[in-house]
């Protein structure tokens, strides 16, 4: 059930989409750029991004635990909406995501866990502004940025989302922030989630390399003949 969940939150993520009409707040900025300008930026990047890959770490932090999870392994992402987890460590899954379906895979106990999110979740994006513009953010995030300050490094800014009441993400996230680098502005360096339960989950992308080609089989549902197949039917939330 947790991997359900799991699943669901992440299609959530795809959801969130940045808007070149976003009402943005700038504070802390040494550079002379406007909210709009940053926007831009970020568009004019993305119209050339068709895929990128990434070691990504995963680290929660529980909030009625003082023991921290940390997952580490293999990101890979193709326009328009398809996603790859390659989980190495400290145990092996995969978790894939595209327009149409999802499911995770756990070799340990030969299982994959298939998820029909056709027709029952728009999947636009992830949180680290791969496409836009969304007609709804307005409506559903306010959004902050701040410049991080840095030594010697290219320009890095933080990217905070605060779910509205009565949004989707607001039943999820108390809030939701992106570290996005100038020379590169996607995806983000750094994603942390604040869960309304009370975790904080962050992601941390190295290694980044930008329109790799990637082979259309890593998004393909090739499973061993003899695995135990799960059904889960992902339903949104009036």
């Amino acid at each position: 059930m947790k991997y359900k969940v799991k699943i669901l939150s992440f299609i959530i993520l795809f959801s969130i989409i940045l808007s070149s009409r976003i009402p943005l707040s700038l504070s802390s900025l040494s550079m002379q750029i406007q909210p709009q300008d940053i926007i831009d930026k970020i568009q004019a990047f993305d119209s050339k991004l068709k895929a990128f890959k990434a070691d990504f770490q995963e680290i929660r932090h529980f909030a009625y635990d003082p023991e921290k999870e940390v997952l580490s392994g293999k990101l890979y992402y193709a326009k328009p909406s398809c996603i790859r987890w390659d989980y190495l460590s400290p145990s092996k899954k995969e978790m894939v995501l595209t327009e149409k379906k999802g499911w995770i895979y756990i070799p340990d106990i030969n299982q994959v866990q298939l998820f029909n999110i056709k027709g029952k979740v728009k999947i636009s994006s992830l949180p680290i502004g791969l496409r836009g513009p969304s007609k709804d953010i307005r409506k559903n995030y306010q959004i902050n940025i701040s410049e991080v300050k840095q030594e010697g490094s290219a320009p890095l800014f933080l990217m905070e989302l605060l779910p509205r009441e009565g949004s989707e993400a607001s039943v999820y996230y108390t809030y939701i922030r992106l570290w996005l680098r100038s020379r590169r502005w996607i995806p983000a360096e750094k994603i942390e989630l604040k869960e309304i339960a009370g975790d904080t989950v962050i992601y941390q992308l190295n290694n980044i390399e930008i329109n790799p080609k990637l082979s259309s089989k890593l998004f393909d549902d090739n499973f061993p003949a003899d695995v135990e197949i799960v059904n889960y039917e992902l339903q949104r939330e009036s």
